[in-house]
């Protein structure tokens, strides 16, 4: 288990309330880890609540669970999620505006600088949904068909050639069909 993981498990077991951020102007990555953590932690009987402050592409309306996106910050929350974000200012919304401090940070961009109390950052991965991925186990998060489905959205939206991602770069290079298919995934 990767350092800290038992520590986010714990948070997350202790928590009621969950809101889940990702940043401005989304792409797959965004989007896809977003929602994969958000429908894993309601699976695990969390009340998760996934935030985009900016429009959602069309091209990502029929994401599982792409419904239950908020345009606001909730006022309060136990725990406060950051996916996708290398920096706070990325999330278009003033900390101050926050519900709390973030508490944990998922992220693979170089840049990250590890804005919350505990930050899985992996500048090798090829997206954050491979780090949600390798991270869920751990965390006790389920790799359910529709939890499966917006990572592998994610993941692939990396590889795509109009990408800003450097997936093609990553020395990971993702995950390989099987692995996803044995998750649910349809592929």
């Amino acid at each position: 288990m990767k350092p800290g993981l038992s520590q986010a498990r714990t948070l997350i077991e202790r928590a009621t309330s969950i809101v889940v951020l990702t940043h401005l102007r989304p792409d797959g990555d965004g989007l896809g880890s977003l929602l994969a953590l958000t429908l894993g932690l309601d699976s695990m009987g969390k009340l998760a609540t996934p935030v985009l402050v900016d429009d959602l592409p069309e091209r990502f309306h029929d994401l599982p669970g792409v419904e239950r996106i908020k345009s606001a910050v909730p006022s309060s929350a136990d725990l406060l999620i950051m996916v996708d974000c290398s920096s706070m200012d990325r999330t278009g919304v003033a900390p101050q505006d926050l519900p709390r401090r973030p508490d944990i940070n998922f992220d693979h961009h170089p840049t990250n600088s590890y804005f919350a109390d505990l930050n899985f950052v992996d500048p090798e991965a090829a997206a954050t949904a491979e780090i949600i991925y390798d991270a869920a186990p751990s965390l006790g998060l389920p790799l359910e068909p529709e939890v499966a489905s917006n990572l592998l959205v994610a993941l692939v939206h990396a590889w795509l050639p109009d990408s800003k991602c450097v997936a093609q770069d990553a020395p990971h290079g993702g995950r390989s069909n099987g692995t996803w298919r044995a998750d649910g995934a349809p592929i």
